[in-house]
């Protein structure tokens, strides 16, 4: 429940920063519509894409609303990852478990590849050649402009900042949750173990390849928590 309004406020900072007032109150009920919907849509993609459709109604600047659930997501995504990869490093040297990190592997690197395709040089001229190439792709010239407000992004440092720094919060309460969900089912899970583990999990689960990471998110679980000594029916 804490992060429905944790989620509000980061969305919320990011379009504040592009000079857009949306009330929060609307903002809220995007955020807990598409969180329902994204139960039954692939990976975070469908989350994402009912965000984008609410958002974009609002306002006289639609391709700046949309970039902020672009970033947004790229956001929680960098701080997920930035714990995943801590979480696998410490998983390497402490359980001698390095399988950890590379299972992180395919993640990290469709994160990299995005975060250079927006936020490069190279990568902003190659998909601007790519968008007027490509005369298929409906609505291009929308496409452009949203592509040119997420490249800005980094320009509005502080901004970005914080809402990393939000995007952090939701990651730990998400580690809180299932500790606590352990402890009432008195699985011996302990804080440190979660912190490491539940990040990583979270990050595979989020990959497009299963409807709101079913299978992804349960089959982690049972590989990762034997790290811990957790059976696989626990």
């Amino acid at each position: 429940l804490l992060n429905v309004f944790l989620s509000v406020a980061k969305w919320q900072l990011l379009l504040r920063g592009k000079g857009l007032a949306v009330p929060a109150n609307y903002l809220l009920r995007i955020v807990w519509i598409s969180n329902f919907f994204g139960d039954f849509l692939t990976g975070t993609l469908g989350v994402d894409g009912i965000r984008i459709t609410a958002i974009g109604r609002q306002g006289e600047r639609p391709p700046d609303a949309v970039s902020t659930v672009v970033i947004d997501r790229l956001a929680g995504v960098i701080s997920l990852a930035v714990l995943a990869v801590l979480g696998g490093l410490w998983s390497a040297w402490s359980w001698e478990a390095p399988g950890l990190l590379l299972a992180l592997s395919v993640p990290i690197a469709a994160l990299g590849l995005g975060l250079s395709l927006l936020w490069s040089r190279a990568g902003h001229r190659l998909l601007t050649w790519l968008l007027a190439r490509c005369p298929w792709i409906p609505r291009r010239q929308f496409l452009h402009e949203v592509h040119e407000a997420v490249h800005t992004a980094p320009q509005q440092r502080e901004v970005l900042l914080r809402a990393l720094g939000i995007s952090g919060l939701i990651q730990f309460t998400r580690v809180g949750l299932v500790y606590f969900l352990a402890r009432a089912l008195d699985i011996p899970l302990g804080v440190g173990s979660a912190a490491v583990l539940v990040p990583t999990i979270r990050l595979l689960a989020m990959l497009p390849i299963s409807v709101a990471g079913w299978g992804v998110q349960e089959g982690s679980y049972v590989v990762l928590l034997r790290l811990v000594g957790i059976p696989p029916a626990a």
